[in-house]
């Protein structure tokens, strides 16, 4: 590129993964309305294969940029734990991770103390929680996403700040590509 030439800034890919209760949606609505990007909310997957779903939305994302809520952590830690299912062969999610690196996507987890997690889902045991937000660690330190840039315990105390630090960090990502190729 030559140094006269405007470099369009690459819309983000933000990630926000964490156990039910701990505030992904909050975070990941507001990330998504302020970077006036796509939201996208994973559930459980709709078809028996779903890397092959996160990989569609990630190819999507790599054009248009966007905000994920509950994404392919979500499905290690739930598919377990709800649906007894297991992933044996964890090469194709590392696969997975890398690309998400090489597109520059950013990852927030929001582990949620059980106190907190307890009072947004009431309807849960805090043993149920506990186990859910141990999880959510463990795959975290399995997982080879190297983007990590917030491991957040207590959202609820400082929801703005961590906003404007996702966002400092979003915006310093996407000055930083002049394109994304997958």
């Amino acid at each position: 590129m030559g140094g006269g030439e405007a470099v369009e800034l690459i819309k983000p890919i933000v990630i926000v993964e964490g156990p039910d209760g701990a505030g992904t949606t909050t975070l990941a609505t507001e990330l998504a309305i302020t970077l006036q990007v796509p939201y996208h909310h994973c559930g459980p997957p709709e078809t028996p294969d779903p890397l092959t779903e996160y990989w569609q939305l990630a190819k999507q994302l790599a054009v248009t940029g966007g905000v994920i809520d509950q994404f392919y952590l979500g499905e290690l830690v739930y598919g377990p734990l709800r649906r007894q299912v297991t992933y044996e062969d964890r090469f194709p999610w590392w696969l997975l991770e890398l690309c998400l690196y090489k597109l520059g996507a950013l990852q927030v987890i929001l582990t949620g103390d059980v106190a907190t997690l307890r009072g947004r889902k009431q309807e849960r045991s805090a043993e149920d929680l506990l186990v859910e937000k141990q999880a959510y660690e463990t795959e975290w330190h399995r997982s080879r996403m190297w983007n990590v840039v917030f491991l957040v315990e207590h959202f609820q105390d400082q929801p703005l700040a961590l906003v404007e630090a996702v966002l400092k960090q979003a915006i310093e990502r996407g000055k930083s590509c002049s394109a994304r190729e997958f």
